[in-house]
């Protein structure tokens, strides 16, 4: 089996600001996924079965006895999504590979261990998350311009979200079906929208700005951002109601 390797790289991040940071992968390949858990951040690029720990100091993650997980973890295959579970204190992610219906549940190790097919149709499934809804975890699914949320059996429970028509969701992820966002592309042009509270905006992402992947963190919501290819940005874009893209450009 392949291995996800968590490298100590720390040295890889190249520019730090306020609630952002720049960094390069081991293998000079463009991030497209990020993930804030247990104090540290991770990011994979959909193409080699690596996700890189982007923060690590080289200390043992801890999530079984002698697992060594600062070394090398095993993982099935690569994921273009990865995403902490809300309810599990960074013991479990949620993955998708972007080319079939299944959203993968891992351990904190990054070996998997299940995954739903969630009712779409057979359509593909582009982006998962975990959410919390009417006192239990939902599973949120991406097809199409939809979000969706399904029962952890596979079953439809609700509409999150529609983009308009004939635009193309990028990433999604929720909380709850009160406090969602997305990314998506419509005529060309990038838009970051954020709901909360029943409070919704939708802005467009600067031009030269390239929003891969929208996370949360503690103190509000971050975006995965592009930088010629070969850089990759992390930078918070919402907090306390105000979207904000100041820091997602590295100079």
């Amino acid at each position: 089996m392949p291995h996800i390797f968590i490298v100590k790289n720390c040295d890889k991040v190249i520019t730090m600001a306020e609630n952002a940071f720049s960094f390069v992968l081991d293998n000079r390949l463009a991030a497209v996924t990020g993930a804030f858990s247990g104090g540290e951040t991770y990011a994979a690029d959909g193409i080699d079965p690596r996700i890189y720990n982007v923060t690590s100091r080289g200390s043992e993650c801890g999530c079984r006895e002698g697992c060594g997980c600062y070394e090398a973890c095993t993982s099935a295959r690569p994921y273009r999504v990865l995403r902490a579970d809300p309810d599990s204190a960074g013991k479990r992610f949620t993955a998708v590979t972007g080319d079939n219906a299944r959203v993968y549940s891992l351990d904190g190790c990054f070996a998997e261990t299940g995954y739903i097919v969630p009712r779409t149709g057979g359509r593909t499934v582009t982006d998962a998350c975990v959410y919390l809804s009417e006192g239990e975890r939902r599973i949120a699914a991406v097809f199409g311009n939809a979000a969706c949320g399904f029962g952890t059996d596979g079953s439809f429970k609700e509409l999150l979200w529609r983009a308009p028509d004939g635009a193309y969701i990028n990433s999604f992820w929720a909380l709850t079906p009160d406090y969602r966002a997305a990314c998506y592309t419509e005529n060309g042009m990038d838009f970051f929208t954020v709901s909360e509270n029943g409070r919704e905006s939708a802005v467009p992402v600067p031009a030269g700005l390239n929003l891969r992947s929208v996370f949360a963190g503690d103190d509000g919501l971050y975006g995965l951002f592009g930088e010629n290819y070969l850089y990759n940005r992390i930078a918070r874009i919402y907090s306390n109601g105000t979207v904000s893209f100041e820091n997602a450009r590295s100079t």
